[in-house]
């Protein structure tokens, strides 16, 4: 016995007579006045985008400009500058790119 059999023996509605071309016509009329009408198309939908858009890049100008100045040391500049009294204590600051500073204390005197 092959599938097709098999389907046909499952079937529960396989011993009814066909349908006639009048009740083809009712259940298609039928099917055909009960599809849902499609909804419009939204036009605001796009112009809520764009507002958003706009919104957006306003409010990073305005945040933008409130924030401060970025560090404009230039980077990898090195000063030295004594602490205490001139020869015994030193120091040498470099700043990177980043902000991140590196502060060197020379000790004159210093021994392991």
């Amino acid at each position: 016995m092959n599938i097709t059999e098999l389907l046909k023996q499952g079937d529960p509605t396989g011993n009814e007579p066909p349908l006639t071309p009048d009740d083809l016509q009712r259940m298609r009329r039928l099917v055909t006045t009960t599809l849902p009408e499609p909804l419009p198309r939204l036009w605001p939908r796009p112009l809520v985008v764009m507002a958003t858009l706009a919104l957006a890049l306003a409010s990073s100008v305005v945040i933008g400009r409130r924030l401060p100045a970025p560090h404009t040391t230039p980077p990898g500049k090195a000063v030295i500058q004594p602490l205490t009294q001139a020869g015994s204590v030193s120091q040498l600051e470099f700043t990177t790119p980043g902000g991140t500073r590196i502060i060197w204390t020379f000790e004159p005197d210093f021994k392991l």
